[in-house]
């Protein structure tokens, strides 16, 4: 496996956690919900923070 591929590999599952925490705290809110359809793109899979799409 590359070493870029295993870069991207490697934020699977910390990402996978930060959306984890941040639907529970959505659906823990009072606001409008948003729902994102869609591939890895969708959720940050090679950004380097999820919050960086």
């Amino acid at each position: 496996m590359s070493v870029g591929v295993r870069t991207v590999v490697a934020t699977i599952e910390p990402f996978a956690q930060h959306w984890r925490d941040a639907n529970m705290a959505a659906l823990a809110s009072d606001g409008p919900l948003w729902v994102v359809v869609g591939d890895s793109s969708s959720v940050g899979i090679g950004a380097s923070h999820p919050d960086k799409r």
